[in-house]
């Protein structure tokens, strides 16, 4: 069988996430993807078209360095009201928002159509996903409600060269929008206080930083000083877009991108702060955030992402040697995956030994993925998943994958099944 070194995805299903309800008021935004520790940098960047229309944009992801491979790549996007599915255009590939790939948990915005929500699709294949910038075509959309109003780019790669190692997240919003949210970010990887920590903020329709403005306070210390907030839309976007935080994060630096600045203050639509100085050495950290007009609930703060450094040694590699086997205990809604490996690699993080887990689907070319399997003995050999819920008397394929903070490989040559 081949193996290629691939994008290692590891997209939470949401059956998999712990949340918690609270009142409106307050909540939690829930990591929908993290990634504990892998030596290379992430990149993110967003577009939003004018609140009424459609458009095309340029998200601009520059640094990433010669030689690396990509990890994960997701196009996010911010849903208000009941929108229709939309398809949108990156780099020439089209991509379909729907109801399949909300991620996180629906909650409300109250002036632009009710029930809302985040989505997030994969695309780490797409042939153009390393280069410095990207084109996103968005066709118009009637607004300001029931709509997918903005959107963000982010990516992760591997490169050896880099001199240290990153861990990073991404959270999207649970609560419904109102006039102060409080949200909680919790972290496998720990935090270390006073290393430079990338918080980019995701958001939409806060058209100015003075009535529709948004404070953000983090741990306590206001972000946006004295009476500034965040507020206008990106210098790429339209009317009524929304800033968001444009970054690099690499070799424990961080490089503001687009109109943003690498340092502690949000002002206007500069949507990025480094909060290493605010941070404890712990796995969380809080933030709130308050519209600067009282009863002014038509801010949105889709979500975030944050980068910081993460405690890598250097100098590994990563497991190879993989094969996916036949499906066993195949029934009429459930089947049993199998792979097993080789070459345990060295360099190891996040895993006791490697990170096993299977890309799957009923189509070879659009699998979805499962949780990491974590091995019961062995730096090498066989690993399975159970998959239930399946549709009877359907195909499914399925590829084998293995990897650490050094990189992955999967098998390329799915294996197949049908259910009973």
């Amino acid at each position: 069988m081949k193996n290629i070194n691939h994008n290692l995805i590891k997209l939470i299903p949401l059956l998999f996430l712990a949340f918690f309800l609270v009142p409106s008021h307050a909540g939690a935004q829930v990591r929908v993807y993290e990634d504990t520790g892998f030596v290379g940098g992430v990149v993110g960047a967003g577009y939003s078209p004018a609140f009424n229309a459609g458009g095309t944009g340029t998200i601009g992801t520059p640094g990433i360095p010669a030689g690396s491979t990509i990890r994960a790549a997701f196009l996010l996007a911010g849903r208000h009201g009941n929108a229709s599915p939309i398809t949108v255009s990156l780099d020439g590939v089209n991509y379909t928002f729907n109801n399949t790939n909300q991620v996180g948990l629906a909650f409300q915005s109250p002036v632009y159509g009710g029930t809302s929500g985040v989505h997030m699709i994969n695309v780490s294949t797409n042939p153009s996903i390393l280069n410095a910038s990207h084109t996103l075509v968005v066709p118009f959309q009637p607004g300001p409600s029931n709509r997918y109003s903005d959107f963000y780019l982010y990516i992760t790669y591997n490169n050896n060269s880099a001199t240290s190692a990153v861990a990073t997240a991404i959270f999207t919003n649970t609560s419904n929008f109102g006039t102060q949210i409080d949200h909680t970010y919790n972290f496998t990887t720990p935090l270390t206080n006073g290393v430079p920590t990338a918080l980019g903020l995701f958001t939409g329709y806060i058209c100015d930083s003075g009535n529709d403005g948004e404070k953000v306070r983090v741990i306590g210390t206001n972000v946006t000083i004295g009476s500034t907030a965040i507020g206008n839309n990106d210098i790429n976007s339209g009317f009524c877009g929304g800033p968001v935080g444009s970054f690099r994060y690499q070799n424990t630096a961080i490089t503001a991108l687009s109109d943003d600045n690498a340092n502690q203050a949000m002002l206007n639509a500069d949507a990025l702060s480094d909060v290493g100085a605010l941070v404890s050495t712990s796995n969380s950290f809080t933030a709130r955030y308050t519209t600067t007009t009282a009863g002014n609930t038509t801010n949105a703060i889709w979500g975030a992402i944050v980068a910081y450094r993460a405690p890598v040694s250097l100098g590994g590699q990563p497991p190879s040697g993989v094969v996916a086997n036949p499906a066993t205990s195949i029934a009429s809604n459930s089947a049993i995956l199998n792979g097993s490996f080789s070459v345990a690699g060295s360099g190891d993080f996040n895993c006791t030994q490697a990170c096993r887990w299977f890309n799957w689907g009923t189509s070879a070319s659009a699998m979805i993925h499962t949780v990491n399997v974590i091995p019961s003995a062995g730096p090498t050999g066989p690993f399975s998943f159970s998959l239930t819920g399946l549709l009877t008397n359907t195909t499914y394929y399925y590829q084998a994958c293995v990897g650490n903070s050094w990189g992955f490989n999967c098998d390329m040559t799915p294996e197949s099944f049908m259910t009973l």
